[in-house]
């Protein structure tokens, strides 16, 4: 009776530590194939392939050490791939657990601008640029944005302030041409047709 119950014994130990085992492997499998993955996302990411980036970025996201450097990718690869209520959704909830990260709010702040919420991201853009005055980056960022939603003059008005502040930054004549390329068509446009002048 006692020799059959340490075998009996022995035989359930051996079974745990083979499922323990079995378990670590598959564990271990796992974490690579999430890896490789991972690898994947970031290669096609690497060819400007963003879409293609995505699904692999999701999967990789099952590894808990990988969670939070793929699901920020991920918002990266669905902003590149102009996916913008995606990628507003991933760096609003980086935000709501860093909600002081610059880098984070400047991200929403583009996104907003991009998916054509204009006065959330002006509104943004002034507040961020209040509180962090000599950060140059957010202004050309924010000029950028006023340009590609079609505000000129707003643009203009805050390359004045921004020539003021950093009067030796690099990129002020490029601001500067587009700026005025972009209030020069803009007067083009609002000129009228000769069909218009004389009535027609």
């Amino acid at each position: 009776m006692r020799i059959f119950f340490i075998l009996t014994l022995l035989s359930i130990t051996l079974s745990c530590a083979t499922l323990d085992k079995i378990s670590g492997k598959r564990a271990a499998e796992q974490k690579n194939l999430c890896t490789e993955y991972y690898n994947i996302a970031e290669g096609y990411m690497n060819i400007k392939e963003y879409a293609k980036a995505i699904p692999y970025y999701e999967k990789a996201m099952a590894d808990a050490d990988l969670y939070s450097s793929a699901y920020y990718e991920l918002g990266r690869a669905y902003a590149l791939s102009k996916n913008w209520e995606k990628a507003e959704e991933v760096f609003r909830a980086f935000l709501e657990k860093d909600a002081e990260n610059l880098d984070l709010q400047m991200s929403v702040a583009y996104i907003l601008a991009m998916k054509g919420d204009f006065n959330e991201a002006i509104e943004m853009y002034r507040s961020l640029i209040e509180k962090n005055p000599d950060v140059a980056e957010l202004q050309k960022n924010y000029i950028a944005v006023l340009l590609s939603c079609g505000r000129a003059e707003m643009a203009e008005e805050q390359f004045a302030a921004f020539s003021a502040h950093f009067p030796d930054n690099s990129d002020l004549s490029d601001l500067k041409a587009k700026i005025t390329s972009a209030l020069a068509d803009k007067a083009s446009d609002a000129e009228p047709t000769p069909a218009s002048e004389n009535g027609e």
